[in-house]
């Protein structure tokens, strides 16, 4: 199950759909923490991935080590999805 490993800011939320492999999480954002929002995401659901949010964002996955990686760059309240990919061939 994908889950959110720590925020940058305060978690507010997170769902995880196993049938979508979709994850959701609010979170009350702080850039000034400097460190992003880390998220595991087990490599047999998430070969790859897509990143969307509310508001700027900027993210890196690693599917090797299973995590991704989201830098807010605005305070305040921040919806996240994260869905599955198929993996490049």
């Amino acid at each position: 199950r994908a889950y959110v490993v720590a925020a940058q800011g305060k978690l507010k939320r997170m769902r995880y759909d196993d049938e979508c492999a979709t994850l959701n999480f609010e979170l009350d954002a702080n850039p000034d923490i400097p460190m992003p929002t880390i998220v595991y995401l087990p490599r047999r659901r998430f070969p790859a991935i897509n990143v969307t949010a509310d508001a700027p964002i900027r993210w890196s996955f690693d599917a090797r080590r299973q995590c991704a990686e989201i830098w807010c760059s605005r305070t305040g309240n921040t919806q996240v999805e994260i869905v599955a990919q198929r993996s490049s061939p």
